[in-house]
């Protein structure tokens, strides 16, 4: 595993400890607990600032979380930008508690506006529309 030139353990610590008290409340989270996780991962991720750190981090928490899926290096990335889209937009970042992570994940990948984003997330809730649906949308 590469080194990373900052200190991470305060990081990877707060990380760890938050994917083990979400899932240890109910081992199958709601989508606004699991929002709420996935911003505060890429909170952290973009905190830390190093590029290598989104490898690092996915390489412990499969090491100190075997069980756990869905902490790849691409979807911790997603985690990260889905922070960056939102943190300045507080009644967006809301809304997408309603939906999964698919459709958040397809909402991000295919819209360059929070307008954009706005209105998908706004159909996406309404018509409660699968991720095929979305993208052909």
């Amino acid at each position: 595993m590469k080194a990373l030139k900052n200190d991470s353990t305060i990081y990877t610590e707060q990380i760890v400890s938050a994917v083990t008290e979400c899932y240890s409340k109910n081992p199958e989270p709601s989508n606004r607990e699991l929002m709420k996780l996935y911003a505060f991962i890429g909170q952290n991720i973009c905190e830390q600032g190093e590029k290598a750190f989104v490898v690092y981090l996915a390489q412990i928490l499969a090491d100190q979380l075997p069980q756990m899926k869905g902490f790849s290096p691409r979807n911790l990335r997603r985690m990260r930008d889905f922070y960056r889209t939102y943190e300045n937009s507080p009644a967006l970042m809301k809304q997408t508690q309603l939906l999964g992570w698919t459709q958040n994940s397809v909402i991000l990948e295919c819209c360059e506006t929070n307008d954009q984003r706005a209105f998908y997330i706004c159909l996406a809730i309404e018509q409660n529309l699968s991720k095929l649906t979305l993208v052909k949308a």
